[in-house]
Parts: structure tokens; C-alpha cells; sequence
């Protein structure tokens, strides 16, 4: 056996271990309520930005809306072994764009498992929207070397109905379809014909049959009041840092193998979409932000690899590392995944699974564990910030964890010393 391949069962094996565990114990993440609900609504038949105020964009709500109408009602466990599969496939796609590259099988195989434990461990073990754009940045470049540049261009289109933020990834495509091609006109105009298309599908389907009016649709699309409160709590240097540690670490063999960004246009290109893929970190420093940077990591280093030997000791520490951070949150997961369902049960007994209740703040992964409807879908949907006033709490039963401010709550429920306000 030689040590490629003894590498590869090592920490393919701890991978393999990392999902088992995620899978087991994780508890309901903190975005998860609110792409999980919405799913939850459209397989109700209800239609996003007409009967749902939504402030992104609804692919990664669809792909999950399928789950809801298959099982019902499924364990929360379900979509975490969904969004697991979409990071496999992601890894798997890397396998075999580094293989068409010329990266020898084994290094190839590494590459996936080191890709996978790190979007894993960057927040990719809670249900996010940049998973689902990581997949696609990678089918679109994986079409690029067939100049198959329609089909590029309409798979990069769906990163932006992934999350909006998915948009920027057309800056370094359109650099290497111009620079990779012979008919630079012909191949731009391909490209971008195909990321049209799914704006029109976008635009028709959403305007003209379901009669959204497409002032309503930029309005909710823009995120109305969110990026200023996200603004204005995410100046920091540390929390820059706490962000960054998963890609820092990532990057090391790159760095080790005198990475040098200017040895061709197409690695000049693809550091130009790492550091463009970093501009919302400037928003928010959460972690899955930096997910958008990892496919261009990959790249660059599955690009740099071919001729280089890496530094094995040094890559080992960094994934060690890389995997405490992880094996450190599910951990910690146990004891937060045991009281949600804790919570959950209790509160069955006073509101059965599907009562319509507005969750406040972080209450909200109970409409994922028992069915909870939001009563507002059209006035909040599942706004982390929406504000309940009085005449609100007259209207709509309430739960939340925390005390509304010159409100008396009609009961106090205590949970394992958790409380629960009833407005």
C-alpha cells in the first residue's frame, strides 16, 4: 500500500466518521427554520414571494420541497443526509474535474476528502444556501474544457437562484471563457445566453403566471433592512479570523507549494475569483460565507499539485486540526439537539404539531420539529428581525425564549431550566 492510499482510507475514514456523527446529532441549525419552512410551504402549493415574504433567492427551497412532499413530515435528520449527499457530489465533481486536469487518481481522491471535511467544517454541517452554489460553480467549470459554454452559463445562473451573492461568480467566468477561447465574442455570447436562462424561466414563471408583481420581487429580493443590521454587527477583526480559520487551513498546501498566482491566466483567474468570492465576508464574517471561496481553493490547488509534492506532515496538522473544529461542534451538538427535542415534545402537549404559532427569534427550529404554520407568511415570512408589538400579540400566539419588553406573557413553560414565554 503505498502512503497516498494509506492517506486516503485515513481520512476518508474520519470523513466518514464526521457525517455519521453530524447525522446523528445534529440539532436544528440556525438558518435552517427558515429554508426548511419555506420548503415546507411550497410543497404546501403555496407560491414564494406572493404568499411568502422572502428576501432570497428559492432554488435550494425547491430541491428541499421535495423531501416535504415525499415524507410528510421527516425527521430533521433527513435533510441533513440530503445536504451531505449535495457535498459528496460536490467532491465527487472535483474528483473528476482534477482528473480531466491531469492530477493523478489518488491525489485526485485526497482532494475530494480534504474538500469535503473542510466545507463540513466551515459550517457546511448546518443546512445553508452555499452548498447548493458550490455544486454549481463546479458543474459550470467542469463544462468549460468541452466549451460547452451554453450549458456553462446556465448552471452558473442557478448559483445566483442559490443565493444571490451567486451573481459574483460570473467575474472569473467571464475572464476564462474570454482569455480559454479562440471566438471570444462567440463564446462570451454563449455563455452569457445560458445564464440567462434561468432569469427568464425566473422572470416568467414568477411574473407573468403567478402574477408577482416585479416591484414586489426586487423589493423582497433585495433584502429590505437585513444587510443594514447585518452591517453594522460585523465589524471584527477576531471574528474575521473565527470565520476564515477552515479556508486559512485549506490553503496551507497551496501555500506550501509556492503557490505563484501569476504562472498562467487561468490561476490568475481563478485567485481573482477566490478574492471576489470573499466580498460578502465584508457583510457578515459567519462562516458558511467563506464556503464561496472553497471551489477556487480546490482548483488552485488541484492545478498546483500536478507538479509538486506537498508538505505532509504540515497538510495532516491542518486537517487535524480542521476536524477538531468539527468534532468539537457536534460535541456540543448532543446537548443542544436534547433539548430541542425536548422542547418539542413538551410543547406537542399544549400545541399539537401544526398550530398556528409565530416563533420568535430562536424558537423558530420548532416549526421544523413539530409542523408549527406561520401565521404572517405574506407580512414577515421567516424574518429574523420582524418586530412584535402589541396589537401583534393580541392577534397571534407567540413563543419565544426571551422576555418582550413592557409585555406580560400569558404563561411561563421551563424545560430542563429552558423557558418559554407565551405572548
Amino acid at each position: 500500500m503505498t502512503n497516498g492510499q494509506r492517506n486516503i482510507k485515513i481520512w476518508g475514514f474520519i470523513l466518514a466518521i464526521l457525517i455519521v456523527a453530524g447525522v446523528a446529532f445534529s440539532p436544528v441549525s440556525g438558518d435552517a427554520p427558515f429554508y426548511l419552512s419555506v420548503a415546507r410551504d411550497i410543497s404546501n402549493h403555496l407560491v414564494p414571494y406572493r404568499d411568502i415574504n422572502l428576501g432570497y433567492t428559492p432554488l435550494m427551497m425547491y430541491f428541499n420541497s421535495v423531501i416535504w412532499s415525499v415524507f410528510g413530515q421527516p425527521p430533521y435528520f433527513v435533510f441533513v443526509i440530503f445536504q451531505y449527499l449535495v457535498i459528496l457530489l460536490s467532491a465527487f465533481l472535483l474528483y473528476k474535474i482534477s482528473i480531466q486536469s491531469g492530477l493523478e487518481k489518488n491525489k485526485s481522491v485526497f482532494l475530494g476528502i480534504l474538500f469535503s471535511i473542510c466545507i463540513l467544517s466551515s459550517d457546511g454541517s448546518y443546512i445553508n444556501l452555499e452548498v447548493y452554489s458550490i455544486l454549481f460553480v463546479l458543474l459550470s467549470y467542469w463544462m468549460l474544457p468541452g466549451k460547452k459554454y451554453i450549458a456553462a452559463g446556465f448552471l452558473l445562473g442557478l448559483t445566483f437562484f442559490c443565493k444571490q451573492y451567486g451573481i459574483l461568480n460570473f467575474i472569473p467566468f467571464l475572464l476564462l471563457i474570454f482569455y480559454g477561447s479562440d471566438n471570444k465574442i462567440k463564446a462570451v455570447f454563449q455563455f452569457c445566453l445560458g445564464g440567462m436562462i434561468p432569469l427568464i424561466f425566473f422572470l416568467s414563471y414568477y411574473c407573468a403566471i403567478e402574477k408577482v408583481a416585479f416591484e414586489t420581487l426586487l423589493f423582497q429580493l433585495t433584502g429590505q433592512g437585513y444587510g443594514e443590521k447585518s452591517i453594522e454587527a460585523s465589524k471584527s477583526i477576531i471574528g474575521f479570523l473565527n470565520g476564515a480559520k477552515v479556508l486559512l487551513l485549506m490553503l496551507v498546501p497551496l501555500v506550501l507549494m509556492r503557490f505563484n498566482p501569476l504562472k498562467n491566466k487561468v490561476q490568475l483567474i481563478l485567485t481573482i475569483g477566490l478574492a471576489t468570492a470573499l466580498l460578502p465576508v465584508f457583510v457578515q464574517h459567519f462562516q458558511h460565507y467563506f464556503l464561496n471561496a472553497f471551489p477556487y481553493a480546490a482548483l488552485l490547488i488541484a492545478m498546483n499539485w500536478k507538479d509538486k509534492e506537498w508538505n505532509w506532515p504540515a497538510v495532516h496538522i491542518s486537517l487535524l486540526l480542521v476536524s477538531a473544529f468539527l468534532a468539537l461542534r457536534i460535541v456540543n451538538y448532543t446537548e443542544k439537539k436534547k433539548t430541542q427535542d425536548q422542547v418539542a415534545a413538551t410543547l406537542r402537549e399544549t400545541y399539537p404539531n401544526g398550530s398556528v404559532i409565530y416563533l420568535k427569534g430562536q424558537t423558530n427550529y420548532l416549526y421544523v420539529l413539530n409542523n408549527y404554520k406561520n401565521p404572517v407568511l405574506k407580512q414577515a415570512g421567516y424574518d429574523y428581525a420582524y418586530k412584535t408589538d402589541s396589537d401583534f400579540l393580541k392577534k397571534y400566539t407567540v413563543l419565544t425564549y426571551d422576555k418582550i419588553p413592557n409585555e406580560i406573557p400569558e404563561r411561563i413553560l421551563t424545560v430542563n431550566n429552558t423557558k418559554i414565554y407565551e405572548y
